[in-house]
């Protein structure tokens, strides 16, 4: 019979039941198959005929072996082709020789052909268009990697081992360092151009340097004529082309024609400190931030307004408040300095702060309504206080008895030191 173009190899994957495993490749004996069990990190076996499968079928087109074991997921079973590279017909002299012995010589042939195939296709092999012919890997060294230096010719190479790497004494305080901050330390950078390092965006990188909501709408302007316009100018200055009857100062004249920022801001005298700790000394401005609170109070969210002297203490201030519907499912309406509030039962509430306070011992004092004109005596009862929460009660008179209630808006603000 002819044999086809085939791989003469199968691989399946084990599922620790199956014990039959079919091939579809001609044989001429059980010998002249190889089967290989292969793990999940490529450790191959090779299983021996007999003792640990057998070979059933026809063999002139397939057949299947039952192994005595199975295997669990993550293993494959290959089945290929291993027959012996020899020819054993012999052919008598002058004698008689049938077509099946001749076609069983050829088809020999071939298989082994078709099993070098395989073998090469597991193989380095060069492009078909490489010009390069005779080259041969060096037998394998231990702790060495491959390569070429003459474009020809392959040979070992040491990797270099990194307890022995010369590194100077400054590079090596660098590798020491246990984190990113400590490492930019190293080399320097000083805390407020870490704070710049670490900005997301070019948003947050001017915020950080300290430019305002206004510089930063004229920093996006893509032209001149667009900067002017933000500005509030006549683009006409643009050109130096000015409306009829118009006249520009001689200190107008000194900022039109300085060269870059740092001469307008010199010509302004505006300061130009290196950073924003410096610019806030040269302009007087606290360098503490807490300190730039003191002798105001709260009058929103975000609001403040300078106090009287009696007010003049950070601790002075309201540092949170909250403004909710507790009735069914709670909503807060507004607040400021508040992380969440939980609804713990009826009249029942824990508000968490966003910023803790020092210490517990804040002020809390808070008020409840259900936006009636025919309200009941109520009152908030605090009923445990912490520096990250505060836990409160409301609770109404209904004439006969004092019971928790949710009331449609229940307002609490808190003054102490954060």
């Amino acid at each position: 019979m002819t044999v086809s173009a085939e791989t003469n190899k199968v691989t399946y994957d084990c599922d620790g039941e199956q014990t039959e495993f079919s091939f579809n490749f001609k044989v001429f004996k059980k010998a002249d198959l190889k089967v290989v069990i292969a793990d999940s990190d490529g450790n191959e076996t090779v299983l021996t005929l007999t003792t640990d499968y057998t070979v059933s079928g026809n063999l002139s087109d397939g057949g299947k072996i039952t192994t005595v074991d199975t295997w669990a997921s993550g293993n494959t079973i290959t089945i290929t082709l291993d027959m012996d590279f020899d020819q054993p017909t012999d052919l008598i002299y002058g004698g008689s020789y049938s077509s099946e012995a001749i076609e069983t010589m050829v088809d020999r042939a071939v298989k082994m052909i078709q099993q070098l195939v395989v073998a090469s296709n597991r193989s380095l092999l060069l492009k078909i268009s490489s010009e390069l012919s005779g080259l041969e890997l060096p037998d394998p060294e231990s702790g060495k990697w491959l390569y070429s230096s003459d474009g020809e010719t392959l040979q070992w190479a040491s990797t270099a081992d990194p307890d022995t790497l010369a590194v100077s004494a400054f590079v090596e305080t660098l590798l020491d360092d246990a984190t990113a901050s400590a490492f930019l330390t190293t080399l320097g950078f000083s805390t407020f151009v870490k704070t710049l390092i670490d900005d997301e965006d070019a948003a947050a990188f001017l915020t950080t340097l300290g430019f305002s909501a206004f510089a930063k709408t004229l920093l996006d302007d893509e032209d001149a004529t667009t900067f002017l316009t933000t500005l509030g100018l006549d683009t006409d200055l643009l050109t130096l082309s000015l409306p009829a009857n118009t006249a520009i100062s001689a200190f107008a004249k000194t900022i039109l024609d300085d060269a870059n920022a740092a001469a307008a801001r010199a010509t302004l005298g505006c300061p130009d400190a290196a950073n924003a700790a410096a610019a806030r000394t040269t302009l007087g401005c606290p360098t503490d931030p807490a300190a730039g609170t003191a002798g105001l109070r709260t009058l929103g969210t975000g609001a403040q307004q300078a106090a009287p002297g009696n007010f003049a203490s950070g601790s002075a201030i309201i540092k949170a408040w909250i403004s909710f519907n507790g009735s069914g499912t709670i909503a807060i309406r507004d607040s400021f300095n508040v992380a969440s509030i939980t609804d713990n039962d009826i009249g029942d509430y824990t508000i968490t702060w966003d910023t803790d306070f020092a210490d517990a011992n804040y002020c809390a004092t808070g008020m409840v309504g259900d936006e009636s004109t025919s309200q009941r005596a109520a009152q908030v009862f605090i009923c445990a206080c912490s520096a990250g929460s505060l836990h409160i009660m409301t609770k109404r008179d209904t004439g006969s008895d004092i019971i928790n209630f949710d009331f449609i808006r229940i307002n609490v603000m808190a003054i102490g030191a954060q």
